[in-house]
């Protein structure tokens, strides 16, 4: 599971000092910022504050921001940098989405501009400017900007792209044509950046007989080749129950989620434009102080949760709009925090719990189906650890029961951990559970059930999910809608038949559909109600019956209606997925070091490889305690540390232990010198004979070097005064463990003191050093 794509608040990494606070609480659940706007009006022409400093427009091009303000403050700032680094990584992974540009890229004479759409001859200079402060923004935190720009928050609403009110423009149109000349003009001056859009604030594509959804196609087709990710919003109402309502349901979790992502993805695959996609806002349009409240959002952050994950290689980030604080409207409920009114950080709220519910769970993916079209699942394993998350769309009660294939481990503790509504109060409990027959699920509640055993599963097979989308989308119901799928079939296990369809006030006839020839069919009377329905029917087709090429026939007898998609969910079972060897585990050992010493701190990284994948690495340091390999391992105490290491990949085959030496020393030695003669009395020009003795010490490495590094003199060797002698030093061999040599004694006649300077290094086998040295003088004599 990748834990960052999904793990996201609503926040800049960057802003409030009161947002530092709460960092820390978010990065010990493993959740990090996701994404944030800039409004550069707001921001740069307005200013958050008095003394923040005003963008203004350049007098000599109309138009176009003067590019001198980015140079003049968007330096690199080393205090913001070292902020940054203390709570993320420098690399980390978020999203800024640009809106509000100044009143100078503004359309003239148009006042109601509330977003600051641009001008359509100002679409240029407004790409500069955004162009401008991706660069100059990266700049500042040297290298830590965004990695992912929204071109235009929610542009798909009239309010934020104006346009869109008057029919004389060609507004999605011109929306595509704004995004490939900012996503060019960015990515001129920051290639590095990814650069998505339209950002869509409403994704319900069956509006008007599904003209929204040939918008959101004809925009992805305009913008092939420039645009690097597509993003959308999706968002639930209030409602506390979804399913069985007394009209069809008007939000995305009872079906129009997964329509609406197929219809997108079918579209990409037909012209060949498959880019990842990012949701940067999901949630609940609804905030409140009550229990009642927070639960609307919970329970929709959890519902969502599982949904995009079992469909996480269609996603970059996940951002559910949880927002710690929100600085500028204090005493607001709809936060993780609250926030007093004197700006100081309060209480955290009940939203989270939505943190702590998902904080551990992780691993890898495990196939895991209901067997109630109501009730979604989602499963990893990590080691001895099996997490099922499960979320009940029903409008009643469940009891639920779970069949595991543990691969002969048996099952050593269960825990169930809630999230629930009942009597009005919400409730947050994690409960022991004795078997897994009889889970209590309350409505709409998402529950995780982690199952504990007394040993790592054998993984037999590894299955690779697939989806192949028809040839053709969005035919209308009243006569039969003929598709052909092109699927392998070679290690095809099973397969699932999906059929996503839509009509304002549903259907009263049954949907009829054949697959080569062979018939299937369901009853789609719920849909028959007031309101739009827009949702799928999934069918369990046997593989057998899967051919290369596949004729489906989707028969829908009422007119009005649209059959948007139809796609093969295969899974095929890998070649040669099953595995009787053994991971290889490799230590990167990193730090100064000779002689198969280190003198620094050692880092070392446990690296492991299997065919099935790697289940887990373990390590123990000396004769301390067996531990999994989570990050890399850090030795700071001298002397000799024996590394053991191992692997266990996931069909269970475990590595012969491997250890590695590891000896640290990080102390220079001890060393004392002291010559026979300090004082070589007075100038008569002899050479005397010196005699050194050097006491060296060094507990841990031991010493590998004693050299004699230098002999200085405080006079120049000859020519002072006339008569003198030269080769004041001799017999010294410098370099060398030398303690014996001589020195004139000789001084010039105005000097009161020659002093000879002898200086011996130390160097222990890892490559620490120390010198000692000690001064011989020559004086007047009297």
């Amino acid at each position: 599971m990748e834990e960052e794509k999904f793990r996201r608040v609503y926040a800049n990494p960057l802003g409030e000092p009161v947002t530092y606070e709460i960092a820390p609480y978010l990065s010990e659940r493993g959740f990090l910022p996701g994404r944030q706007m800039f409004k550069f009006r707001d921001a740069l022409e307005i200013g958050h504050k008095p003394s923040d400093p005003l963008l203004t427009e350049d007098p000599l091009r109309d138009g176009y921001a003067d590019e001198s303000f980015f140079d003049q403050h968007y330096e690199k700032d080393s205090q913001l940098i070292e902020q940054y680094d203390k709570l993320y990584a420098p690399d980390m992974k978020y999203i800024i989405a640009y809106d509000n540009w100044p009143t100078w890229n503004w359309p003239a004479n148009t006042p109601n501009n509330p977003r600051g759409t641009p001008a359509v001859d100002k679409f240029k200079a407004a790409a500069e400017l955004a162009s401008l402060y991706t660069e100059a923004y990266n700049r500042k935190l040297d290298g830590r900007g965004p990695v992912y720009i929204e071109v235009k928050n929610k542009s798909t609403i009239r309010s934020e792209w104006i346009y869109h009110n008057d029919a004389t423009y060609d507004s999605w149109g011109l929306l595509a044509d704004f995004h490939n000349i900012t996503a060019d003009k960015i990515k001129e001056r920051s290639p590095e950046v990814l650069v998505g859009g339209p950002t869509s604030a409403n994704m319900t594509l069956d509006t008007s007989a599904f003209a929204s959804a040939r918008e959101q196609m004809r925009f992805m087709d305009l913008t092939k080749g420039h645009l690097d990710f597509y993003s959308h919003h999706f968002y639930e109402g209030k409602d506390l129950i979804l399913n069985e309502t007394d009209a069809n349901y008007g939000g995305y979790l009872t079906g129009r989620l997964e329509a609406v992502l197929d219809l997108l993805r079918n579209h990409m695959t037909l012209t060949n434009n498959i880019k990842p996609m990012v949701i940067s806002e999901t949630g609940t349009l609804h905030s409140g102080a009550t229990d009642i409240d927070y639960w609307i959002q919970l329970k929709n952050f959890n519902a969502y949760m599982i949904r995009y994950m079992n469909r996480a290689n269609e996603f970059d980030m996940i951002v559910p709009f949880l927002l710690p604080i929100k600085w500028w409207d204090k005493g607001s409920p709809d936060m993780l925090f609250r926030y007093e009114e004197d700006g100081s950080l309060g209480v955290p709220t009940p939203l989270k719990h939505y943190l702590d519910f998902w904080k551990d769970y992780q691993g890898d993916l495990l196939p895991v189906e209901a067997n109630d079209d109501k009730v979604y699942v989602h499963a990893t394993q990590t080691d001895n650890v099996i997490y099922v998350a499960v979320n009940n769309k029903n409008p009643q009660r469940l009891s639920l029961e779970l069949n595991l294939e543990l691969g002969g481990a048996k099952i050593y503790d269960i825990e169930q951990r809630r999230l629930y509504l009942e009597h009005g109060k919400l409730h947050y409990e994690t409960k022991k559970q004795a078997d897994l027959e009889s889970l209590p699920m309350a409505v709409e509640e998402t529950s995780i059930i982690k199952i504990t055993l007394d040993k790592s599963p054998v993984v037999k097979d590894i299955l690779l999910e697939k989806t192949y989308y028809a040839d053709e989308m969005l035919k209308a119901t009243g006569q039969p809608a003929a598709f052909q799928i092109a699927a392998p079939v070679e290690q095809l296990q099973s397969a699932v038949l999906r059929v996503s369809f839509g009509r304002e006030n549903g259907f009263n006839v049954p949907m009829s559909v054949t697959l080569n020839g062979k018939n299937y069919q369901r009853d789609i009377s719920y849909t028959n109600k007031p309101g739009r329905f827009f949702g799928y029917v999934d069918f369990d087709i046997p593989a057998g019956e899967i051919k290369e090429m596949n004729q489906v026939v989707v028969s829908l007898p009422q007119q009005g209606g649209t059959v948007s998609t139809v796609a093969f969910i295969n899974y095929y079972a890998m070649e040669g997925s099953a595995d009787s060897s053994p991971p290889e585990t490799v230590a990167n050992i990193e730090g100064a070091h000779e002689n198969g010493w280190y003198r620094s701190d050692v880092t070392v990284q446990l690296e492991a490889v299997d065919h099935s994948g790697v289940a887990g690495i373990y390590y123990r340091l000396n004769d301390g305690e067996w531990n999994r390999y989570e990050h890399e391992l850090e030795i700071q105490a001298e002397g000799t540390h024996t590394l053991a290491f191992y692997s266990k990949d996931k069909a269970g085959n475990a590595e012969p232990v491997q250890s590695r030496t590891i000896a640290v020393d990080k102390t220079a030695p001890d060393v004392t010198i002291q010559p026979d003669r300090i004082d070589l009395g007075a100038s008569n020009k002899k050479l005397v004979d010196i005699k050194v003795k050097l006491h060296a010490l060094d507990e841990t490495s031991g010493i590998r070097d004693i050299q004699l590094t230098s002999i200085t003199s405080s006079e120049l060797d000859s020519g002072l005064f006339g008569g003198d002698s030269p080769g004041d030093i001799q017999g010294a061999e410098f370099g060398a463990h030398d303690l014996e040599f001589k020195l004139r004694a000789e001084l010039s006649p105005k000097a009161k003191k020659r002093v000879y300077t002898v200086v011996y290094t130390v160097t222990d086998h890892a490559g620490n050093h120390k010198t000692a040295e000690a001064d011989i003088v020559v004086t007047k004599g009297k």
